[in-house]
């Protein structure tokens, strides 16, 4: 799980970086100002083939939807307008939510799958 939160991490900070308007911290890192809080809730989850999570977002400066992607759809499918994720197969994925209006402006989480016991 330690390893999934960093994976997510480490996607968040290369998605601000490599946002124009995303100014660069000269002195204390700063948390980029596209995404609220966790941006996407859960920030990581841990699911079974066959299982189902809903993710839902909180985007800053966004108006309007955001449309749902997941970054292996080997491993997992989910519904671009309500964000349901279903886990298709053994692996890891993420999760990302994008704003409609502005597609830079973007929330990430991970799922890992797990075979079932």
């Amino acid at each position: 799980m330690r390893d999934l939160k960093r994976r997510a991490l480490a996607l968040l900070v290369a998605t601000a970086c490599s946002r124009a308007d995303v100014p660069l911290a000269t002195e204390t890192p700063q948390i980029p100002s596209v995404i609220c809080g966790n941006g996407v809730s859960p920030i990581t989850a841990k699911i079974t083939v066959g299982d189902t999570v809903r993710f839902t977002a909180d985007i800053c400066r966004a108006s309007g939807p955001v449309r749902w992607s997941v970054s292996q759809t080997t491993v997992a499918e989910i519904d671009s307008v309500s964000g349901l994720l279903r886990a298709r197969a053994v692996g890891s994925a993420t999760v990302i939510a994008a704003n409609v209006s502005d597609p830079n402006l973007k929330g990430i989480a991970a799922v890992e799958v797990l075979a079932r016991p």
